[in-house]
């Protein structure tokens, strides 16, 4: 775990990405996973591509419908994409 969560290399569609995890914890020692988690992610982009803005991570990327369905199906609820 880094100082933030957990970090990992994703590919999907031939496309990688950069996969964070982190979570705020509701303190309820009966659900210990309880709480607040954020899953990011970060599409692979040239020097150049950052600095022209372009080939952005959005909420149409592939991956992102693959995490939500992932994360529906293990019971998360409330489960939506932010920018």
């Amino acid at each position: 775990m880094e100082d933030f969560g957990w970090a990992n290399r994703a590919e999907y569609q031939g496309i990688s990405y950069l996969m964070c995890v982190a979570g705020n914890s509701e303190e309820d020692s009966g659900r210990l996973n309880y709480g607040e988690w954020h899953v990011m992610l970060e599409r692979d982009r040239t020097l150049m591509q950052k600095i022209l803005g372009k080939n952005k991570t959005t909420p149409q990327d592939p991956i992102v419908g693959k995490v939500m369905d992932v994360l529906q199906a293990a019971g998360f609820v409330d489960v939506e994409v932010e920018l």
